[in-house]
């Protein structure tokens, strides 16, 4: 697993969270102070990525080494002009439901705050994920992240997906029976890498 500190998640997760909870304005403050406290106290952003030589073919794109295939038209189109992909899966780890879970007991208000800060942390773990697996293959150009459940990218995939990256051993990330990601603030996305 790759770590990343609390600090590295740089962006306006404010903006972010206010944008998951449909907010027009700035207010709540000290519900986000609060969400930021919990969250800080517990996350543990961390991340795992596979790159392979990728394949193209009628059925999508072959991640060779991998066994995995990405079915659709979309990622095919995505991932035009490059040779290789980067699988990558990116947690906040249990951490974030705890946060969640005890943000909801104080008030149903900040366990909301705390959920939506919760998502954006998560989609800034992600940024600094790939920008970090960026400069690792040393590229010079690479395709904006592409997750299953994008276009016609099924979600279905992403049992596949996680076992191509050993998710569960490295980052505990698992499915549930109804297939939602476990913890629930996890990301998954292919990235394109031109050369």
């Amino acid at each position: 697993m790759n770590s990343l500190s609390f600090g590295s998640l740089n962006g306006d997760w404010r903006r972010m969270a206010r944008g998951f909870l449909r907010m027009k304005e700035e207010g709540c403050e000290e519900l986000f102070d609060e969400a930021e406290k919990l969250l800080e106290e517990r996350i543990s952003p961390g991340y795992t990525w596979r790159l392979c030589p990728i394949e193209f073919s009628d059925a999508g794109v072959k991640c060779l080494g991998t066994g995995l295939v990405l079915p659709g038209g979309d990622i095919r189109r995505h991932l035009s002009g490059c040779e290789r992909a980067s699988l990558m899966c990116v947690t906040l780890g249990e951490g974030a439901e705890s946060a969640v879970r005890t943000a909801a007991g104080i008030s149903q208000a900040l366990g909301a705050v705390t959920d939506a800060a919760a998502s954006a942390f998560a989609e800034l773990a992600a940024d600094a994920a790939e920008k970090e697996i960026a400069a690792a293959v040393g590229a010079a150009e690479t395709a904006s992240r592409f997750s299953p459940g994008y276009g016609d990218l099924p979600l279905g995939i992403q049992g596949d997906f996680l076992a191509s990256l050993n998710a569960k051993r490295t980052l505990g990330v698992a499915l549930s029976k109804g297939g939602l990601m476990l913890p629930r603030k996890t990301v998954t996305a292919v990235i394109g890498v031109k050369k």
